[in-house]
């Protein structure tokens, strides 16, 4: 399992009069895989996940409170995992700064009865609001980069006729990963729409309409490069061309799409609600590849992940008092990698409310509302290797989203300050950092000399680091010092397994170190590997085989001072051929060969190498 050192980070929004104090608290999971919960200002120095020897690193960088009034919807990772975005109802769309003390760059204000829908670029300084007033229908996009809530662009869809998709949950809105393209989902008044943006205008480059599907989408996904929009409306999951505005493909999952999870290509997703459906594009079309379902359960929200294999479900009981997290893999099927799950204590006590999973499939989060009887923290991440979670954050209230950072390095989320359940606003947005510090926990080096000097090889148990050097020194100064050791090799790639010294003398003893640097500039040294080089071969030589008597087997070693053709027979006492070990050309140098005499009776034998005009014979004995 990864080694990993984790920083939470918890971002409370400031203003206004009325103030709910935030007792975030982090949990993780002991040696015995017991669930444990503590103020994050005193976390034990062992408090470490399942199965990881390293003690994690937390503690609250600043924090604030969220005005009476408002309720926290939606909180996503922006422009290089730098900013996190928020939305929400009744109140306003804030800017953070990751980095930041915990104070908004900017909110712009769109006040009561608005529901306000967010998406933010990943590798540009582009964000997005949709919002959406209730009570007068009113119904804009607007578009921002970091430094000002004055908007770059406003299009004002009720006026050109459209109306917005419940801006409600998260999904409802979508933007590239370079925020080029902007997709948000509505109707006509007759038959649903989807407006479609380039980050340079206001005016949609296309709007998808489709007269034979009433209402709107219920879920909208852009892939990474922004060439496909792929949504749902009732059963079916639609999938357009954006360069074109071409419907390439319809697929009936017999299931309302609740949950609606869709890879970064587009090629793999789930969907469904009682069942899920996993579908993979064929280069035309979406085919079914199975489904998965879980008696007695809805999948209320799903993710799958960039390597288009791994997928997250997340299930709630009928009841919404049950939940469970499984983790589903395309090669393995329909049956869970390994599954989650938590007992809630009464009806409508508990719901996922959404999951997200990094673009290698290593790292899952979720947020569920959490239940009455707090068994387990609101907000959790787990790591694929393990169904016990990694790290969890107890929420004040009932989280409605969040959002994973593609390399799973961030975690934010937006949550009411009170139970969904219950009657109350105000709320916190909570940002963590998973530091995937890489970590080498040993390393075996290997030094060999062979005719071309010495050859080190080595094997790395845990991360791949940085780079890697090879070190040598003198083994008559007993111990290698940094003061003396030389770095002949340079830093090599961290992948490289193996480096060859020729610049060695004969009859000398070398100390090999293996210096690995690691990503976090951690440096480390593992060794020594020892070796004497051999002086060179002067003559011809056939060394008395090992061992003699033999039982099983022996070993032959000899030694050619020049390339040569090389015969080397085995012949009983009566002079009849047994075996030949080597018949073929080699190098100049010291060779060694086995003779697997098992099934040879026991007496003598003769061993006749013949090789540079000369012939030497040993003799063996194979004793039982």
């Amino acid at each position: 399992m990864r080694i990993t050192q984790i920083v939470i980070l918890v971002l409370l929004l400031a203003g206004g009069t009325f103030a709910v104090p935030c007792s975030a608290t982090f949990g993780y999971a002991d040696e015995n895989g017991n669930w444990t919960e503590t103020e994050l200002s005193d976390i034990p120095a062992e408090a470490v996940p399942a199965g990881n020897p390293v003690p994690l690193d937390c503690e609250i960088l600043w924090d604030g409170v969220i005005p009476y009034g408002e309720i926290l919807k939606f909180a996503v990772i922006g422009y290089n995992d730098d900013y996190v975005w928020q939305g929400g109802w009744n109140g306003a769309a804030r800017l953070f700064e990751m980095a930041g003390d915990g104070t908004p760059l900017w909110e712009i204000v769109f006040g009561n009865d608005n529901r306000i829908s967010v998406a933010a670029a990943q590798t540009a300084d582009i964000f997005y609001a949709a919002a959406n007033n209730i009570s007068n229908d009113a119904f804009k996009v607007h578009k921002f980069n970091h430094t000002s809530s004055t908007p770059d662009w406003v299009w004002d869809g009720a006026a050109a006729g459209y109306h917005s998709a419940y801006l409600d949950l998260p999904g409802r809105v979508d933007c590239s990963d370079d925020g080029s393209v902007f997709a948000v989902g509505g109707h006509d008044g007759d038959s649903l729409a989807v407006m479609l943006f380039h980050d340079d205008s206001p005016t949609p480059f296309l709007i998808y309409e489709d007269e034979t599907i009433g209402g709107f989408p219920q879920h909208v996904r852009l892939t990474a490069d922004g060439s496909k929009c792929i949504f749902t409306a009732g059963d079916y999951v639609y999938r357009v061309d954006v360069a074109t505005g071409t419907l390439e493909s319809t697929y009936d999952t017999g299931y309302t799409t609740y949950s609606f999870g869709v890879s970064p290509d587009g090629s793999l997703i789930a969907v469904g609600y009682g069942s899920q459906a996993v579908i993979q594009w064929d280069g035309s079309q979406y085919v079914r590849q199975f489904y998965v379902s879980n008696s007695g359960y809805n999948i209320h929200a799903c993710a799958v992940a960039g390597d288009n294999d791994t997928i997250v479900l997340t299930w709630s009981s009928t009841g919404w008092d049950d939940i469970a997290v499984s983790l589903i893999s395309l090669a393995n099927g329909n049956t869970p990698l390994w599954t989650w799950e938590a007992t809630g204590s009464s009806t409508y006590d508990d719901l996922c409310a959404w999951a997200d999973i990094s673009d290698d499939g290593e790292w899952i989060g979720f947020c569920s509302w959490g239940n009455y009887n707090n068994s387990h923290p609101e907000v959790m991440v787990f790591n694929r290797d393990s169904s016990t979670p990694w790290f969890g954050i107890d929420t004040e209230g009932s989280p409605y989203s969040m959002d994973l950072s593609r390399d799973g390095q961030y975690l934010c989320c937006g949550s009411k300050v009170v139970h969904a359940n219950v009657n109350g606003s105000g709320g916190n947005v909570i940002a963590s950092r998973i530091d995937h510090t890489t970590a080498v926990d040993s390393v075996d080096l290997f030094a060999n000399s062979r005719d071309d000097g010495v050859l080190l090889s080595w094997s790395i148990l845990g991360d791949t680091p940085a780079s890697v050097s090879v070190l040598r020194g003198l083994t008559q100064n007993d111990t290698l010092t940094p003061t003396w050791s030389v770095d002949i090799s340079g830093a090599l790639a961290g992948s490289a397994t193996s480096w060859l010294d020729v610049s060695v003398e004969p009859g000398v003893e070398y100390a090999y170190y293996l210096e690995v640097t690691e990503f976090d500039g951690t440096v480390s040294r593992f060794g020594p590997s020892e070796v004497i080089v051999p002086v060179a071969v002067s003559e011809l030589a056939l060394s008395d085989p090992y061992p003699n008597p033999a039982n099983e087997s022996l070993t032959i070693h000899y030694e050619l001072t020049q390339n040569a053709t090389v015969k080397l027979h085995i012949y009983d006492v009566a002079g009849r051929l047994v075996e030949t070990l080597v018949s073929g050309e080699q190098t100049a140098g010291r060779h060694s060969v086995s003779w697997d005499s098992s099934a040879s009776a026991t007496g003598v034998y003769l061993l006749r190498l013949e090789a540079e005009g000369k012939a030497i014979t040993k003799r063996a004995v194979i004793s039982r």
